[in-house]
């Protein structure tokens, strides 16, 4: 599956749930194996989940940090509460959280999947 076809067929395979006729199809395993295997198309992908919840990857170090700190502040959910939120930003930066009933977190100077340096 190239990039054009891809981006064509994202609105049709991101409404979960999936129908198992879709799930199952040879073309939803091609566009899985497209995500998978286009770095350039896994980050407009990252962008759209990241503007559905109403933030720009812009105002982040990368779209990678955007979509995991994002993950949760949509719905105002706290980061030290859910275990599903890998990323949290704080005044002292960006960090994986520690649950332990406190706001503890392992500072992060670069992206854990890009390897960017975070400023």
């Amino acid at each position: 599956m190239e990039c054009l076809e891809f981006k064509k067929k994202h609105k049709k395979y991101s409404q979960f749930p999936l129908t198992r006729e879709l799930s199952e199809s040879e073309e939803y395993e091609l566009f899985l194996n497209h995500l998978d295997s286009c770095g350039e198309c896994y980050e407009w992908d990252l962008n759209i989940s990241i503007e559905k919840r109403g933030f720009s990857s812009k105002n982040f170090p990368c779209v990678h940090i955007a979509y995991h700190v994002t993950a949760g502040l949509a719905d105002n959910i706290d980061p030290w509460d859910d275990p599903d939120i890998v990323l949290v930003k704080t005044s002292h930066g960006y960090g994986i959280p520690i649950r332990d009933g406190g706001s503890s977190m392992i500072k992060v100077e670069n992206c854990p999947w890009c390897g960017i340096k975070i400023k």
